[in-house]
């Protein structure tokens, strides 16, 4: 079995009509002051499981900085 992550990052069903576009807001709350987490499954660049990659918390640290 092989998943392909370039097409499970552009499915409408997981990630709405703007899918294709460059949004780091999804992992934001709505005032856009906090990160949200979601399930570790959905976005597979960073892998998951126990090899997921270390530097995941670093990167969404990064990303809420205003």
């Amino acid at each position: 079995m092989t998943y392909s992550i370039y097409s499970a990052g552009r499915m409408k069903t997981v990630w709405r009509e703007d899918c294709l576009e460059f949004c780091p807001e999804r992992w934001l709350s709505a005032d856009g002051t906090r990160f949200e987490s979601h399930d570790s499954y959905r976005f597979m660049a960073f892998n998951a499981g126990p090899r997921i990659w270390l530097g995941k918390d670093l990167t969404y640290l990064q990303l809420a900085k205003p």
